[in-house]
């Protein structure tokens, strides 16, 4: 009996480590999406005034990680802006 709650004591400090790490790459993955889009907003809205149609769909995409990872209100009026512009190709420079 002693050895089976030794083990799950262990299995319990294993499962704690774990949760705590997936809870730091969360984190870490908000951030990095938080960023992404934030510099795809200044750009898109602020540089070109448009947006072309697949960008569009690759930043709403990761929105929609940002949300299921339970990012906040702050890069939804990035997106806001974002959906408003006008859609086009992206033209030669």
């Amino acid at each position: 009996m002693s050895e089976l709650k030794n083990s799950q004591q262990t299995t319990d400090e294993i499962l704690k480590n774990l949760s705590a790490k997936i809870d730091l790459l969360i984190n870490s993955d908000k951030d990095d999406i938080k960023s992404y889009i934030t510099r795809e907003h200044h750009y898109f809205c602020y540089k070109l005034g448009y947006i072309d149609d697949f960008s569009l769909d690759c930043i709403e995409k990761r929105f929609k990680h940002y949300s299921d990872e339970g990012g906040n209100s702050f890069i939804e009026n990035f997106m806001k802006d974002l959906r408003a512009l006008p859609i086009q190709s992206p033209k030669e420079e």
